[in-house]
């Protein structure tokens, strides 16, 4: 903040020195919101159009996932959790699920196996969970989810994941 020391007894030079040199031009330091901005863009939903489920249980989580996705062109739908997931998923197909991994009534590894198990048209599943080890994206993974993120979710990492999934390779089982 202040370039200068002042040393006690303070002379009057130096203080109106010190005081002068505060207010002088300096070079503007770079915005970091635009660049938040540029990534918050709703042309994504233009550019991938998909129906996205999001089965999380924690309210916080859930408002920001659902806001995050919003910014980005996405009205996306709410399972509380497994179950509901699943119901949802039997009235609507979802190209792309955001699941928690720990839900209550059933967990987010458990509506993975389900939903690879029984149904034909299969949607890409991102696990969003706070266990950030190399074993619990492995364990992910081995329960069928095609992708990881670890919480708090960055928005730059889930941003490039939609961008870069290819939702066009539907696996039927």
């Amino acid at each position: 903040m202040f370039s200068s020391v002042l040393t006690k007894p303070v002379k009057p030079s130096h203080l109106e020195k010190t005081i002068r040199s505060q207010f002088q031009a300096r070079p503007a330091k770079a915005d970091p919101a635009p660049a938040a901005q540029h990534i918050l863009d709703k042309g994504l939903a233009l550019e991938k159009p998909l129906d996205i489920l999001v089965a999380e249980d924690n309210l916080i989580n859930q408002k920001m996932i659902l806001k995050v996705l919003e910014k980005l062109g996405y009205n996306a739908a709410l399972a509380n959790n497994g179950v509901e997931a699943i119901r949802m998923l039997d009235k609507q197909y979802y190209d792309l699920i955001f699941m928690d991994v720990q839900m209550p009534e059933m967990d987010g590894l458990e509506c993975t196996r389900y939903i690879r198990k029984h149904y034909a048209k299969q949607p890409v599943i991102i696990a969003m969970t706070a266990n950030a080890m190399v074993e619990d994206r492995e364990v992910c993974l081995k329960a069928g989810m095609n992708n990881y993120i670890a919480k708090p979710v960055k928005m730059e990492l889930l941003v490039s994941m939609i961008k870069e999934t290819n939702f066009n390779t539907v696996v039927n089982v």
